[in-house]
């Protein structure tokens, strides 16, 4: 039962998609945002799993060697950098330029 559900919705969602070839409407643009909620969605959710929430608990389980702690706080610290700039206010924005420039002086140093 579950099959014949997702199939009618892929045939339904590939007719929306089809249908920009008539010119933009609004069925090509429900299918456009569901593709990218539904894909940025799962994104988060494979990103927060595989990534942040394993190098969170490692960070927790370095608190003892103050050396490890540090090498595992800084990244957090640099996206917490990165925050302010899709905020509103923009009186903290140049937060951000300091991820960006180390970013940018280690990749013109590898080169």
């Amino acid at each position: 039962m579950t099959e014949l559900i997702g199939g009618i919705v892929a045939v339904v969602l590939t007719i929306m998609v089809l249908s920009r070839i008539a010119g933009d409407n609004p069925a090509f643009r429900v299918a456009q945002y569901l593709f990218i909620g539904i894909s940025l969605g799962y994104a988060f959710v494979v990103v927060y799993h595989q990534v942040l929430r394993p190098a969170f608990f490692d960070l927790v389980a370095s608190v003892g060697n103050p050396v490890l702690f540090s090498l595992r706080l800084v990244p957090f610290v640099l996206g917490l950098f990165l925050l302010p700039r899709i905020s509103g206010r923009q009186s903290f924005s140049w937060l951000a330029n300091l991820p960006w420039r180390l970013c940018l002086a280690s990749l013109w140093r590898l080169l």
